[in-house]
């Protein structure tokens, strides 16, 4: 849809930002582009949450120390993507444990940190587990997760 569009041409606009080093037209896209400007793009995360569920995601920037996830957003509000499985995701997945949302209003740059806490992995198999429960009890969206599961 539009707005998924709009995200992808964003998230475009600051990876071309980060490797061209030229000065784009937004100012947010520069923003983001210097926290990112070091980092590797698209990579593809995964790892075994138990020995049953494995997890998968693709992150938006990788480096040493930190993942970046950039987004375009019509609105933005404070703790946005607090209970989001994202952040837990990815950082399990890639044993970084310092994630930041970079977050574009369309005239502000507003920042989520989030860090790997004592009880990340709890919550997180909690979420999967939760997933795992939901698809279960929809006879719709069961049978194709019976019949596609392969852990």
């Amino acid at each position: 849809n539009e707005t998924m569009h709009r995200g992808i041409d964003f998230e475009n606009a600051v990876n071309s930002a980060c490797r061209t080093n030229k000065i784009d037209d937004d100012p947010c896209v520069n923003e983001i582009a210097n926290k990112c400007k070091n980092g590797v793009w698209q990579v593809r995360l995964s790892g075994m949450i138990t020995k049953n569920i494995e997890i998968h995601g693709i992150a938006d920037v990788v480096t040493p120390t930190r993942i970046y996830d950039v987004k375009r957003v019509n609105q933005y509000s404070l703790g946005k993507y607090e209970y989001s499985i994202q952040h837990l995701v990815y950082m399990f997945c890639s044993n970084i444990e310092d994630f930041e949302y970079l977050i574009c209003d369309g005239s502000s740059v507003f920042t989520e940190y989030y860090g790997w806490g004592e009880n990340a992995k709890d919550k997180l198999l909690t979420r999967c587990n939760e997933l795992v429960d939901y698809l279960m009890s929809v006879p719709k969206f069961r049978t194709p997760f019976v019949e596609n599961w392969r852990m």
